[in-house]
C-alpha cells in the first residue's frame, strides 16, 4: 500500500519537475528573442580552460570554439579537405614549415537550430555568460528608420525591413490584435513573384499582403530590436 510519505515524495518530485520545465520554457522564450551576433560562452565550473563559445546567427546558433582542458576541438588534418588542412598536410609531407597565414589548425564549428539545442549539448556543471552585440547609435538608428523602402509589395517590404534590422521581432497592430509577423517564401504558385508572403503567429496560412491580416490602409508595424521599440509605419 502506498504510504502518505511516498505520495508526498512523488508530489515533491512532480513540483520540482514542473518548476524546471517552467524555467526551461522561459529560457526558450528569452533565447528566441536574442539579437544576431549575441555571444554565448559556457565555462566549466571545475576547469576554466574547458569552455565553449557560440554566436547567435539569423538561422540559429553557431558554435565557433570548443576547448577542453585547454585544447581546442579542431579539424582532422589527415582527412579534412578544407584549404588550410590541405596546406598543413602538404607541408608535413614535404617537411617544410606551414604557410605563415596558417597560425594553427582550424577550429571545428558546429551549427545548432537554436540556443536551446546548443545548451542541451553542453556538459553538466557550468554556466553560460551572455554578451550582447554593440548597441547602435541614435544617429545610425535614425538613418535606418528614415531610409525609404525599395520593395513594391508588403511581403517584400517586410523582408527588406528584416534585413535592415537583423534579428528584430516585427509586430503588426490592428484594431483586433497585436501579433508577430515575418516574411516567408512559399512554393505555392508557378509565378514566383506570388510566393513572397507574410506569416502571422495567429494564422495557419500566410498571406500576400497586410490586407489579408485585416489591415485597412497603412499597416501599423513596429520592430522590437536591441531593446528598442521602433515604429516603422511611416515607411509604408
Amino acid at each position: 500500500m502506498t504510504t502518505i510519505s511516498a505520495i508526498e515524495a512523488q508530489i515533491k518530485i512532480a513540483e520540482d519537475n514542473l518548476s524546471k520545465l517552467k524555467t526551461k520554457l522561459e529560457l526558450a522564450r528569452v533565447s528566441s528573442l536574442r539579437d544576431e551576433r549575441t555571444k554565448l560562452k559556457w565555462i566549466s565550473n571545475s576547469d576554466p580552460e574547458t569552455y565553449r563559445v557560440a554566436v547567435v546567427t539569423k538561422d540559429g546558433v553557431l558554435e565557433v570554439k570548443r576547448v577542453t582542458n585547454g585544447g581546442g576541438y579542431c579539424h582532422d588534418t589527415t582527412t579534412c579537405e578544407c584549404v588550410p588542412c590541405t596546406e598543413i598536410r602538404l607541408s608535413t609531407r614535404l617537411g617544410v614549415p606551414r604557410p605563415p597565414w596558417i597560425a594553427r589548425t582550424p577550429l571545428l564549428k558546429t551549427f545548432f537550430e537554436n540556443e536551446m539545442a546548443w545548451r542541451d549539448s553542453l556538459p553538466e556543471g557550468g554556466s553560460v555568460a551572455i554578451t550582447l552585440p554593440p548597441q547602435i547609435s541614435d544617429k545610425a538608428l535614425n538613418a535606418l528608420c528614415k531610409r525609404p523602402l525599395k520593395a513594391t509589395t508588403d511581403a517584400l517590404r517586410l523582408k527588406e525591413l528584416e534585413k535592415r534590422f537583423p534579428g528584430a521581432k516585427m509586430v503588426l497592430t490592428t484594431e483586433s490584435m497585436r501579433v508577430s509577423v515575418q516574411y516567408v517564401y512559399e512554393d505555392f504558385y508557378a509565378d514566383e513573384s506570388a510566393n513572397h508572403m507574410i506569416a502571422c503567429e495567429c494564422c495557419y496560412h500566410p498571406t500576400m499582403d497586410f490586407a489579408g491580416l485585416g489591415v485597412i490602409g497603412k499597416p501599423q508595424l513596429s520592430a522590437e530590436w536591441r531593446g528598442r521599440y521602433i515604429d516603422l509605419s511611416h515607411l509604408f
